[in-house]
């Protein structure tokens, strides 16, 4: 059974963003096998706990907008991982589940994959985008983006075109 991330980050560790020659701002994490070009004055944070480095944007209202990454080994279908996840979340969290959108997505270097918009509750509401892309060798890439749920689809295009830089090594 995949397992899920609902990423809220808190974090004082911040690093610099590497730029590679002709492309601004580029994020590479060499160990997922994935780069992407986070949103404008975001950073890059080492988050206790997680493989993987967030990116993070300006805090409002208590809260660190995110975007958290994960990779899982899964023997399946893109679609099948996903409705594992939508069920897994569902039950722990159950009434605080909203699934708001469901959809497809494909990156600009044509890399299909899926996405779910949610809305969670965990401590505080929260608005979730999750985005899934398959990976070589039975991985996907599974990238959390996390907003407190009172800034609605404010951040929703701001995600959407981050996630149409990713691209996988």
């Amino acid at each position: 059974m995949p397992s899920f991330c609902f990423f809220n980050c808190t974090t004082d560790k911040v690093l610099k963003i590497k730029k590679k020659s002709g492309e601004k701002n580029r994020f590479f994490e060499k160990s997922g096998g994935y780069s992407i070009i986070p949103p404008e004055k975001w950073q890059v944070a080492e988050v206790p706990g997680y493989k993987y480095k967030a990116l993070v944007g300006q805090k409002e209202n208590d809260a660190v907008p995110s975007i958290g990454f994960a990779v899982e080994m899964f023997k399946g279908r893109l679609k099948e991982f996903v409705d594992l996840i939508i069920k897994k979340i569902k039950n722990v969290l159950g009434e605080t589940f909203l699934l708001l959108q469901r959809d497809s997505f494909v990156t600009s270097k044509n890399i299909k994959g899926e996405r779910i918009i949610i809305n969670i509750t965990l401590g505080q509401r929260l608005r979730q985008c999750y985005y899934f892309f398959p990976g070589k060798k039975n991985k996907i890439i599974q990238i959390v983006c996390t907003v407190p749920a009172s800034s609605g689809n404010l951040y929703d295009e701001m995600f959407y075109n981050s996630m149409k830089t990713l691209e996988i090594k």
